[in-house]
């Protein structure tokens, strides 16, 4: 998967690779957020 986004970021990227990428961003955040939150919650057990 990220070896198919660095290929298309050497050509110009379209407006859904741009998109995508800012989603990926955007889940990983959310992502992260999720974890943490829940990592904290175990700790209060």
């Amino acid at each position: 998967m990220l070896e198919k986004l660095l290929k298309m970021s050497t050509k110009k990227p379209s407006l859904n690779d741009i998109k995508l990428l800012e989603w990926m961003k955007q889940w990983k955040t959310i992502h992260q957020e999720i974890n943490f939150q829940s990592s904290d919650y175990d700790n209060k057990q």
